[in-house]
């Protein structure tokens, strides 16, 4: 009896320990359950239209990639983006990306977008994404946009590797290709940006959001800007539905199509957002809202950019108190300022004083061209914001003149009679005679206080 009642008690102690051991593995793999998130660190120097890396899943599991975040090299209302994977890693030129050679499209979208040419940070691409990484293989992948920067130049560079959440990726010489969907023929070249991936098992439970959140606390109307939750929830078969009000307390309305751990979305109003996250057919919950106030628009000017630094400059430019001189050397002090390429002159040290001009007058307005190189033909146009609304274009006030005399000195007369009162933004812009879509966008102006 007593041996009996002796087996019971350690058959009870070993299943409690096997148990225990069981909870404590749940626990450890929680971290590799969640949502995880690759992102590169190379530096923004090149670009074309697709690279290539390879990504390993090292998890005894599956894992799914949900999103992919890149940078553009220009500004677009509807920028085509897309991404492409093969069962085998890249190991040499991957010819062209193509069914023929093996590759499959995964994903694909138009995304509003905004010119980066000289930071890494990555913009949203592809959401609601759904490849499965089989457990223990390398995979080669490709994104495609229209415009898309990467790292690397010319033909030699080092291997890089990233590993979190159990995935690895890797890039480097004969698997990081740079160049246009058939002629993928660059190497070294870098991703730049973001893999978001989820392991895919069932999950369970309750979800525990926290707060919803946001990459923006304030956007521009139309800059795009990505939605989630605090704590992410582990495994398939998980829901999420993103619905926006007028304030904290709602009311609410879902947002057609929005369905993933992250939504990327524009506002042309302040609005709150909320995500309602549900495991299978389990309880709801849904994450505090968060709040994206409207930047106004006169903080909403795209950064402008050259196409080359090449032969002429602006020297000066001159309106009203307003008259500033640059060199071939110069850098504006504003955000985005690029040498021999851009000069934002709005803010920062040294920046000029706004003029204050008169509603309903006619001021003079002068532009000095010089030459850092070559001097040829060319133009110059100054654009004045005169509605406010955060662009250069119709309704907008443009003086344009163009000269065969590359160095001369340029003048004009703007009339300041349909402006509104308040700061005006203005930009001056050089541009190569013959042909304006070589234009040359070299100058910012400085508000322009009118009365």
């Amino acid at each position: 009896m007593q041996s009996n009642i002796t087996l019971k008690s350690i058959s009870r102690r070993v299943l409690g320990a096997a148990l225990s051991l069981l909870i404590l593995l749940a626990l450890s793999n929680g971290s590799v359950l969640a949502q995880g998130t690759i992102t590169t660190t190379n530096a923004n120097v090149n670009g074309s239209s697709v690279v290539t890396f390879n990504l390993t899943n090292n998890n005894a599991f599956g894992v799914i990639i949900t999103s992919i975040s890149s940078v553009p090299g220009a500004t677009s209302a509807s920028m085509a983006v897309a991404a492409y994977f093969k069962t085998t890693p890249v190991a040499g030129p991957p010819i062209a990306i193509n069914t023929a050679n093996g590759w499959t499209q995964f994903g694909s979208a138009n995304v509003p977008t905004v010119a980066n040419t000289t930071t890494n940070v990555g913009q949203p691409f592809m959401s609601g994404l759904s490849l499965l990484i089989p457990a223990g293989a390398t995979y080669g992948l490709a994104v495609f946009a229209t415009n898309l920067r990467y790292g690397g130049t010319g033909t030699t560079g080092a291997t890089t590797t990233i590993t979190n959440g159990g995935v690895t990726y890797t890039t480097g010489p004969n698997i990081g290709y740079g160049g246009s969907l058939t002629f993928p023929t660059n190497s070294p070249r870098y991703f730049l940006g973001s893999i978001t991936f989820i392991a895919a098992v069932p999950c369970s439970g309750t979800p525990t959001p926290g707060n919803t959140t946001s990459t923006a606390t304030s956007a521009c109307p139309g800059i795009p800007f990505t939605l989630g939750t605090q704590n992410a929830t582990a495994g398939t078969g998980v829901t999420y539905t993103y619905q926006s009000g007028p304030s904290a307390t709602g009311p609410f309305t879902t947002i057609p199509a929005a369905s993933g751990p992250t939504f990327t979305t524009t506002q042309t109003a302040a609005t709150f957002y909320q995500v309602i996250v549900q495991c299978g057919a389990g309880t709801p919950v849904t994450a505090a809202p968060v709040q994206v106030a409207l930047t106004p628009p006169s903080a909403c000017y795209c950064t402008s950019t050259a196409l080359q630094i090449a032969d002429e400059d602006i020297f000066n430019v001159t309106l009203g108190t307003l008259n500033n001189t640059s060199t071939c050397a110069s850098v504006g002090p504003g955000p985005g300022s690029v040498t021999r390429l851009y000069a934002n002159y709005t803010s920062g040290t040294g920046a000029p004083a706004a003029p204050n001009l008169v509603q309903g007058s006619t001021m003079p307005i002068s532009i000095a061209v010089g030459t850092c190189g070559g001097t040829f033909g060319n133009g110059t146009a100054v654009f004045i914001d005169f509605n406010q609304d955060g662009d250069f274009v119709v309704p907008v006030k443009k003086f344009v003149t163009a000269t065969t005399t590359p160095v001369a000195p340029r003048s004009g007369l703007s009339s300041f009679r349909h402006c509104y009162l308040g700061n005006n933004q203005d930009r001056v812009r050089l541009f190569s005679a013959g042909t304006r879509s070589n234009r040359r966008y070299l100058y910012m102006g400085r508000n322009g206080r009118l009365q």
